[in-house]
């Protein structure tokens, strides 16, 4: 094997670093580069909604469904239609019951429910009427938690036999302690103590719904 013609310059003008030709040979380095680690997480698994037929909840379903299953390009159409078919219940899936499980029927189901739930017009009807849908609601026994005032009390007395079973038994008076069913003052006096209730905590939002709409101890009330 020949030599490289190679000499050893000393005269300091390659600071003794040995020349190839005369010229300097470049100095090799060894390091490794450094390759940055990559920290891996385990996802957790994903579970998709199930849609039973209520169109106001179509939309989440399809957005997680197609994200997760109809645009995955390592499912075959086949694979898709029975994940399809294992998260529809009631009418979606009688909607879709009589196609066989194939690639080209995958295509049809989804355009079949995609026409009878995903039409964005019916799907903002069915979402504007559940928010306008009226709350009626009753006060049960309203009259009786209104309190007379202990001063007050005696204007309601009234005479009842010792023992209603005896009808020659003695009588007893009594008071009604609370507003008693059936004066012509009763509904007036429950609905200012209702207002008054309303009033003490107006800052609820709650409180100014019921304050319009409330009659007597009945609410009708869209929130």
């Amino acid at each position: 094997m020949s030599k490289l013609p190679l000499e050893h310059i000393t005269d300091g003008k390659n600071n003794g670093q040995p020349s190839y030709d005369g010229e300097s040979v470049p100095t090799l380095t060894t390091e490794k580069p450094v390759v940055p680690r990559i920290s891996l997480h385990k996802l957790p698994k994903l579970t998709l909604p199930t849609f039973c037929g209520d169109i106001r909840e179509w939309q989440t379903f399809w957005d997680s469904y197609e994200c997760a299953v109809h645009l995955n390009t390592s499912l075959s159409d086949v694979q898709k239609f029975t994940y399809l078919r294992s998260l529809v219940d009631g009418a979606p899936q009688s909607c879709i019951a009589g196609f066989q499980l194939t690639n080209a029927n995958y295509t049809k189901a989804v355009e079949l429910l995609q026409k009878r739930f995903g039409q964005q017009d019916k799907i903002a009807d069915a979402l504007m009427q559940s928010l306008i849908q009226p709350v009626t609601t009753d006060i049960e026994k309203a009259f009786l938690h209104v309190a007379l005032d202990e001063r007050d009390r005696d204007v309601t007395r009234f005479l009842w036999l010792r023992d209603p079973n005896d009808p020659d038994s003695p009588l007893m008076t009594y008071r009604f302690k609370a507003v008693l069913f059936g004066a012509t003052c009763s509904p007036f006096i429950l609905c200012a103590a209702i207002l008054k209730h309303l009033d003490n905590n107006h800052e609820n939002w709650v409180s100014d719904h019921v304050r319009r709409d409330i009659y007597v101890d009945n609410i009708i009330a869209g929130f």
